[in-house]
């Protein structure tokens, strides 16, 4: 399981917890660590969206790379290498 859907299960587990105490100073302390878990999945979901950008990019980049001609310029030394 993925550490974002853990941060989002320990907020839920806090909310429980909080709905079971009755002393309401607790309760606060425990809505504020829910309200913390939140928003480490919350920043965690950032991260893996910046990391799936650039993985996008660098896939992009290669594509470039391909459509340019610049790989089958280099061809005919792939098949030198081959052959030997």
């Amino acid at each position: 399981m993925s550490r974002g859907w853990q941060y989002l299960e320990r907020a839920i587990e806090c909310r429980k917890m909080a709905d079971q105490v009755r002393d309401a100073q607790h309760r606060e302390r425990l809505e504020s660590m829910a309200q913390e878990w939140e928003a480490l999945a919350v920043e965690r979901a950032r991260e893996l969206a910046k990391a799936r950008k650039r993985a996008e990019q660098q896939a992009g980049l290669a594509v470039g790379h391909w459509q340019s001609g610049a790989f089958r310029r280099a061809r005919p030394l792939l098949y030198i290498v081959k052959s030997r």
